[in-house]
């Protein structure tokens, strides 16, 4: 009674100004971007579903197509990664047939939607207001739709989301039964990147605050974490029943063993870890976030309290995800942006419990968290006409005749990168018209996705040219792989990369097959620069 006669004098001596601005954070502003974060994903999803794969998902649709047709991953075909994407392709695969891309975009579209009902939900559960969680969950997507196709899609982005869902989850639990949905979901995310492990303390934190907050004693938050350790346990073992079934469990090992510290892929030393932590530290938001919401926390009640300690541990945690991974890819970023989207979400509230009865000053505060943390009216990748022209389309499965937005973002004349689009998409469509049990042995150096789009197995130990950034000591079973192909085999390459020197990308693997080409292949058809070449008919 007392706190509304409170807020009542202060509503009585806000200026026109203040009035407006409280109006507009009340409702409007949240449905505004809410709505602006629909409109976005309404103008990328449909041109998003016609995206090529990029090398990495040609890696997990070639094993799960080799998988499919009896050949082991990890044995039959090299592989150092965790099988989580596997099973995913694969599932895809089965379901929607093989030789198709959109299905994987379109669980990856669903994925994006989907944490935004999360985060808006646990907005609400948590601070008992939708807008943190809608403005949290609109700075990741602004960062995410500006991304191309070499980092959507990816496995650091899946993993590591469904371990914060896990968490997210276990903040907005009254009882005991959620622990069993956030340690499946935990656990797919572990067996899709082991890396996810670095949330573990905020998990165990976030265990702790469900049983306080069910008022029960210290044996319980043991009981609690006891039954969440066995259940994580228990869901990982069960994703790994197809390896074991398989009993090529020693072969994931050894192939885990290719990315290990002091191997040749792995990258990672005490000057690489500070680089790598300086060059996140660039990105000021990053560094911002966290000091002001440490600032501010000491003021508040322990629920929202507890809930800042576990998204700042689990912050934390991210921030080594790429430094500590083998070799610091782009999309190794994703998970420190995820997290820090979760932490946006608990600024705004911050902000908007300090500046209660200012409200001018609370609309320009968090007028100034939505800039800062990149929100943006037009993503990169949101286009109306492009997304018209592909609802138009949808169901032809057909490769578009004009560049996708997402292909690599580079020029055509770029050959450092990609392949013009038209000599792509015209091998895409020729090797569409081979023979289903066609074998496909990808030479080119940048490793465009041929198995995926096409549904044709490889016929070397690996999906394509690009495993030997991996292991480029096994180009010799490259090479014995083209002395021993079979009839039907077609290799596709670019003849000119052979002459290209060491400053590209596998350039010296090209040069080292490129004599048994000659030697056992012609050529068949040429698309541009790319070429496709079968065995010659003596051998």
């Amino acid at each position: 009674m007392e706190d509304s006669v409170v807020g009542q004098q202060r509503e009585t001596s806000w200026s026109p100004a203040d009035r407006l601005t409280a109006w507009i954070m009340k409702w409007p502003l949240g449905i505004a971007i809410f709505s602006l974060c629909l409109v976005q994903l309404a103008t990328w999803i449909p041109h998003y579903l016609t995206w090529p794969f990029f090398v990495d998902h040609e890696v997990f649709a070639n094993l799960a197509l080799q998988w499919n047709s009896g050949l082991l991953p990890y044995r039959d075909s090299s592989c150092n990664n965790f099988p989580g994407s596997i099973y995913l392709f694969w599932i895809l695969g089965k379901v929607f047939g093989w030789g198709t891309t959109s299905p994987l975009f379109a669980v990856d579209a669903t994925l994006l939607a989907m944490f935004g009902g999360v985060m808006i939900t646990w907005s609400s559960k948590v601070f008992s207001r939708l807008l943190p969680g809608i403005i949290g969950y609109a700075s990741f997507l602004s960062y995410y739709l500006n991304l191309d196709c070499s980092l959507v899609a990816q496995r650091d982005w899946h993993g590591p989301l469904l371990a914060i869902v896990g968490i997210l989850i276990l903040e907005c639990a009254a009882s005991w039964r959620p622990l069993i949905f956030s340690s499946l979901l935990i656990a797919t995310g572990f067996v899709i990147r082991p890396q996810i492990d670095l949330l573990l303390p905020a998990v165990f934190l976030a265990i702790i605050q469900l049983a306080h907050r069910s008022r029960r004693s210290v044996r319980t938050v043991l009981i609690y974490a006891t039954l969440w350790s066995a259940l994580c346990g228990f869901f990982v073992i069960l994703w790994f029943a197809p390896v074991f079934a398989a009993d090529i469990w020693s072969d994931f090992l050894r192939g885990i063993k290719i990315v290990a510290y002091g191997a040749h892929y792995n990258q990672v030393s005490f000057l690489r870890i500070l680089k790598q932590l300086l060059l996140q530290a660039a990105h000021i938001e990053y560094i911002l976030i966290p000091i002001a919401i440490g600032l501010m926390a000491a003021n508040y009640d322990e629920r929202t309290s507890g809930t800042t300690i576990i998204w700042l541990v689990a912050l934390c945690g991210v921030w080594l995800y790429k430094p500590l991974s083998p070799v610091p890819w782009p999309y190794l970023s994703l998970p420190l942006v995820l997290l820090t989207a979760i932490n946006v979400s608990i600024l705004v509230n911050y902000i908007l419990n300090a500046t209660n009865g200012m409200p001018t000053l609370q609309f320009v505060a968090v007028l100034l968290i939505l800039i800062g943390s990149g929100v943006e009216l037009r993503p990169r990748y949101c286009s109306v006409e492009r997304s018209l022209s592909a609802l138009r389309s949808v169901g032809q499965a057909t490769v578009p005749v004009q560049a996708p937005l997402g292909y690599l973002g580079f020029t055509d004349t770029d050959t450092q990168q990609t392949y013009p689009w038209k000599d792509y998409r015209d091998v895409l469509i020729y090797l569409r018209h081979t023979k289903p049990e066609t074998r496909l042995m990808n030479l080119l150096r940048v490793a465009p996705a041929l198995i995926g789009p096409t549904g044709r197995r490889s016929a070397l130990p690996a999906e394509s040219l690009a495993w030997l950034v991996v292991r480029p000591e096994d180009t010799n079973e490259f090479i014995r792989a083209l002395k021993e192909a079979r009839e039907d085999a077609l290799i596709v390459w670019a003849p000119l990369e052979e002459h290209q020197d060491d400053q590209y990308r596998l350039a010296s693997e090209v040069r080292r097959l490129a004599p048994t080409i000659h030697r056992d292949f012609e050529r068949e058809a040429q698309f541009g620069v790319i070429e496709v070449w079968h065995r010659k008919s003596h051998l």
